[in-house]
């Protein structure tokens, strides 16, 4: 009985589980691209952009925030409030939807903060005390 319990869900396992050919498809389908959200609080608008080139991320930086500095490299996500935009810009894998639209998949990045070590508790002794 458990023989037959464990090939009916080896089955069922294989036919629902994606065959390599489709995973390969969905990574050559994967391109490299920016994920932009900005907030703007004086009109209350959101806007939501997907990009996969540099140039489309410094005109959208532009047009948002009137100034001469340009995004350099976009190594970890990047939040900028200045009162008026909240501006939102990070990595992502972008691919096609069925649909025609495009969809990504955040990238995993490393944890920034590093836990410090824990102090070593202090002993049961008492403090020493010098006199000059």
């Amino acid at each position: 009985m458990k023989n037959i319990v464990i090939l009916v869900l080896a089955i069922l396992g294989f036919s629902f589980c994606p065959s390599s050919e489709e995973a390969a498809k969905e990574e050559m389908n994967l391109r490299s691209g920016f994920l932009i959200t900005v907030q703007d609080n004086t009109t209350r608008q959101f806007h939501k952009y997907i990009v996969e080139n540099k140039d489309s991320v410094n005109v959208i930086f532009t047009s948002f925030f009137k100034s001469e500095l340009e995004l350099g490299e976009v190594d970890r996500p990047i939040s900028i409030f200045n009162g008026e935009h909240d501006f939102y810009i990070a990595r992502v894998n972008v691919f096609d939807k069925p649909n025609g639209k495009k969809g990504f998949k955040n990238l995993k990045y490393p944890p920034i903060y590093v836990k410090p070590k824990e102090r070593k508790k202090k002993s049961g002794r008492a403090p020493v005390y010098m006199e000059f």
